[in-house]
């Protein structure tokens, strides 16, 4: 333990009387009432105060700045040369909240918050940090008993600032949650960012770059922008969906107005088909249970992020897309609920970090292996030419019809566009699909996992379908799904059908995720609505669902068999504990 002489060198002669006063404040709260002398308290609060509030546009409340745990303990350092050098900390420290606050859902949520610099970079002269080190993080950090934990203190040179060195070199003041999140390191997240330029929506040179995300995203969107750039983008288009306003508007607008899309929406999309563009969606965009309190039946008549031409432009196959996760604090909450904040958004990273093989020595090539053994055994479904599959399990009787030329494999692994460009849709993928008759459904399917219909999530779910139509659906909260099953006619039909064995990454993790692009991928499962053309031949085209929504939903599992029912009457096992029979 050592302590700052007058003049700012290391001793340890006041090194018992330092850790005396540290630990006095360290019972209190976490504010800077109770971490700053007063006489130092007054110009460092007004110089975040204000700096903070010029970035905020004029916003009067108290900046978060106000809860940093500093220390400034009389003749650390002298107060003169303090007040100088630490200035440049100062507009770094604004500047990092102002950009944390921009990629908020909520601006109140701003209850503490931690500084995170690379030691290195403290102890030398500010005039020589680099400007982008500084990181603002979230959750203060506390022992079994509420208070505030404090690690052995030191006193970086120059800033009279109390901290605790980190197992990666970082230092630490007070708050947890990293954004980007730290299980999340740069390099990683510029390994992810490439993993879905390149494989994911393959970017071409000249392509117009569409990205979808919530605002907590950012740093992958950006991240992606950059890989985007790198590969030859003409323009990389990002559009944050914000979940805060979905909520708004579903709380307070007249519910007759709920289901009122701007013309420009869908016109942006048609528009980037025209152009042959790409398509990157960034989920989850609404956090599942962020719409708990509304009635489901309410929530089920905004569809937005969605769009209802979405399926209109895959189907004409102009564009090249992909679905991706990013671990925001609200998912991995619903993920984790017995974790604190900060855990359960480093939880969500390990398992995605994992299930998106971002562990392999390149991933890239790891996908377009695990793609090609996808492909295989979607060939191998199709070369028995089946006129129907059968579900059976605790719950499920259910006879899905095919059509003629339904297939589970196309021409390469992932999908082609008509230009030829092969893409990946989801990021994890786990599952083969194909596109059944819609007029040739029947029987009862119980759900095996739980469904997040835009952010309300629907448990225990029990359908059942009469000559291809959902007749009843019932469940927990399955207002929305029914609300959504009802916008047109043939929103209630199917337009998919996915087989998922259990040798995937996903369902290794055990994990119940609340989020479709991970579930559907760890089960079997069958969606309603729009059908993917590329499913079936130019013959049966005219035959597949046409609707406004595609919902998948999960009724696969170890105890759920398939069987291949022939149009001779012969039937043939596919999958039987989880493991393919083929």
């Amino acid at each position: 333990m050592t302590a700052i002489r007058e003049y700012g060198e290391l001793h340890s002669l006041r090194a018992a009387e330092l850790e005396q006063r540290i630990d006095r404040r360290a019972d209190g709260a976490t504010c800077v009432e109770d971490v700053i002398d007063e006489d130092d308290r007054h110009p460092f609060e007004i110089e975040v105060e204000l700096r903070v509030a010029d970035e905020r546009l004029g916003t009067t409340r108290r900046a978060p700045g106000a809860h940093v745990d500093v220390v400034a303990v009389e003749r650390d350092v002298e107060p003169a040369k303090r007040q100088l050098d630490a200035r440049a900390l100062r507009d770094e420290l604004a500047k990092a909240l102002s950009e944390r606050d921009a990629s908020r859902l909520d601006a109140d949520e701003r209850d503490g918050l931690e500084i995170v610099v690379a030691f290195d970079d403290l102890v030398r002269d500010p005039r020589q940090r680099p400007a982008d080190r500084l990181v603002v993080e979230q959750e203060v950090r506390r022992r079994s008993d509420g208070r505030v934990r404090h690690s052995t203190p030191f006193r970086p040179r120059w800033t009279g600032l109390k901290g605790r060195c980190g197992a990666h070199g970082t230092w630490f003041a007070g708050r947890t949650e990293p954004v980007p999140s730290s299980a999340v390191e740069h390099a990683l997240l510029d390994r992810y960012a490439r993993l879905i330029v390149e494989v994911g929506a393959n970017v071409q040179p000249g392509q117009i770059v569409w990205v979808v995300a919530e605002p907590s995203a950012a740093p992958l969107v950006r991240a992606v922008a950059a890989a985007a750039y790198e590969r030859g983008a003409l323009f990389v288009d990002p559009w944050y969906f914000d979940p805060g306003v979905k909520r708004a508007r579903l709380e307070h607008a007249d519910p007759a107005t709920l289901g009122t899309v701007p013309p420009w929406y869908g016109k942006r999309l048609l528009a980037l088909g025209d152009s042959h563009g790409v398509r990157i969606s960034i989920t989850p965009q609404v956090p599942p249970g962020f719409l708990d309190g509304i009635d489901p039946t309410i929530t089920g008549r905004d569809a937005l992020p969605a769009l209802r031409e979405n399926f209109q432009v895959i189907n004409a196959r102009t564009t090249s897309w992909t679905v991706v996760p990013w671990a925001s604090r609200e998912w991995a909450r619903r993920v984790f609920p017995a974790h604190a904040a900060v855990e359960a958004v480093e939880l969500l990273w390990e398992k995605l970090l994992y299930v998106l093989r971002l562990d392999e020595p390149d991933p890239c090539e790891a996908w377009r292996a695990r793609l090609q053994e996808l492909h295989d055994a979607g060939t191998r479904i199709d070369e028995r030419r089946f006129d129907a599959l059968r579900f059976e399990g605790p719950g499920t009787d259910l006879t899905v019809g095919l059509l003629p030329t339904s297939r589970f494999s196309s021409e390469t692994p992932g999908m082609q566009t008509v230009d030829g460009v092969v893409h990946a849709p989801n990021l994890p993928t786990e599952e083969i699909a194909s596109t059944p008759d819609p007029h040739r459904v029947d029987g009862i399917v119980t759900a095996t996992k739980p469904l997040d219909v835009e952010g309300t999530v629907v448990t225990d779910l029990v359908v059942r379908f009469e000559q291809g139509r959902a007749v009843a659906i019932e469940g927990e909260n399955a207002g929305a799904l029914r609300s959504r099953t009802a916008v047109d006619d043939n929103a209630s039909r199917l337009g998919e059908v996915a087989l998922v064995d259990g040798s995937g990454r996903i369902a290794k993790t055990e994990t119940i995720f609340f989020n479709t692009l991970l579930d559907e991928n760890a089960a079997s499962h069958l969606a309603f609505g729009n059908a993917y053309a590329i499913s079936v031949g130019p013959e049966d085209r005219d035959r597949i669902n046409a609707s406004q929504v595609h919902i998948d939903f999960m009724i696969g599992g170890d105890e759920v068999a398939v069987t291949g029912l022939g149009a001779d009457g012969s039937a043939t096992p596919v999958l039987r504990g989880g493991i393919w029979q083929l």
